[in-house]
């Protein structure tokens, strides 16, 4: 069960998002390339995702599913990383329960942006629901 969480978001990550396509290596500009392998020069299980105007890293790394938003130039836009359902703030799970009483979480993951701010997503059946750093519920994004 402990590796299906990645797998579940990684799954959600390549159907999630309808405009992203998967593309080849050699289609992904130089730099971003560099700029992966600067940062995770380890990764495992690489895939990359075109989402104008970004390119996306979709990967494992320590048994936990990464994707990594980067401009053309390499700058980072956003990471995503798998988390155990277990290790979200307890407010978050108390409103999972409360508002979607006959849902399960599928996985959780955090999202930081470049400019530093975190957020939540947990996934449930057909959305994902999002709520900031603090456990305060955003919104509902549906697949």
């Amino acid at each position: 069960m402990r590796h299906l969480t990645p797998l579940v978001l990684l799954l959600g990550t390549l159907t999630g998002t309808i405009q992203a396509q998967l593309i080849p290596a050699k289609q992904v500009p130089i730099p971003v390339q560099q700029a992966l392998r600067k940062l995770h020069p380890a990764v495992q299980h690489l895939q990359w995702e075109r989402a104008a105007p970004y390119y996306e890293a979709i990967f494992t790394l320590n048994q936990n599913h990464r994707a990594i938003k980067f401009d053309v130039k390499g700058q980072v836009a956003e990471t995503e990383v798998g988390i155990p359902i277990t290790s979200l703030p307890p407010v978050i799970s108390t409103y999972i329960k409360q508002h979607y009483p006959n849902e399960r979480m599928q996985a959780a993951e955090t999202v930081t942006k470049a400019n530093g701010s975190m957020h939540y997503e947990i996934r449930i059946t057909g959305m994902e629901v999002v709520f900031d750093k603090a456990g305060t519920y955003i919104e509902e994004e549906k697949d």
